[in-house]
């Protein structure tokens, strides 16, 4: 589900852990919230709530990274050069 709430240009909030961290980083993509802490959580999402121009830079930059990354054409992409080495 992240990577179509990205798709669709939306921030969002992750826990910091691997892989997550490498798909949405702190502050460029969405925001990161200790894992079990309900607070952090709320904060951050009240955060995004409260700051539109936030929400919206957030919320480019990770469509951008989908797209530029984690897209289907950027897989096939990845897949064919990995092809490419194999066959020589």
């Amino acid at each position: 589900k992240i990577f179509e709430y990205m798709a669709s240009g939306l921030p969002t909030v992750t826990i910091p852990r691997p892989p997550l961290t490498e798909i949405v980083r702190e502050g460029q993509e969405g925001l990161h919230a200790r894992e079990g802490d309900a607070q952090a959580l709320a904060a951050a999402l009240v955060r995004l709530a409260d700051d539109a121009a936030l929400r919206r830079r957030l919320g480019a930059s990770a469509r951008q990274r989908v797209v530029e990354r984690y897209s289907w054409a950027r897989h096939c992409e990845q897949l064919e050069g990995v092809l490419a080495r194999i066959a020589g």
